[in-house]
């Protein structure tokens, strides 16, 4: 693709993102992120999707959680799908979400309010 002249996008670079998360790949997909750094192409919501997504099927919450700071830093507000990977990570990784102290938490911070997945926790 580089060598005829065309430059990645955006797409392109999350579709690799998805298949590296999805084999567990880690290192190749944080590959990924720095080549599209290098080439001054910007993570939007869907590519920072997948990359909490990959770091919470690899069980990497605080990873996870980076990345999602990293991302309202960067001036994206997470989608419903954002918060509802998340929160699915969150409760398959043990975390307590029937606690006040956890829900409050993430529910001042990061807005999460996706009513059918708050129901599958309960």
């Amino acid at each position: 693709m580089v060598s005829m002249g065309h430059k990645p996008d955006i797409c392109i670079y999350t579709s690799f993102l998805v298949a590296y998360y999805n084999e567990e790949k880690l290192k190749e997909a944080d590959d990924v992120m720095n080549k599209m750094a290098e080439a001054g192409v910007m993570p939007d919501v869907m590519a920072y999707t997948v990359m909490i997504d990959g770091y919470g099927r690899a069980g990497l919450l605080n990873r996870a959680f980076d990345v999602l700071k990293f991302m309202v830093d960067a001036g994206h507000e997470p989608s419903q799908y954002t918060y509802s990977i998340l929160i699915k990570h969150l409760s398959q990784g043990g975390v307590d979400l029937k606690t006040e102290a956890s829900f409050i938490n993430i529910a001042d911070v990061w807005k999460v309010v996706k009513y059918e997945t708050l129901l599958e926790l309960f």
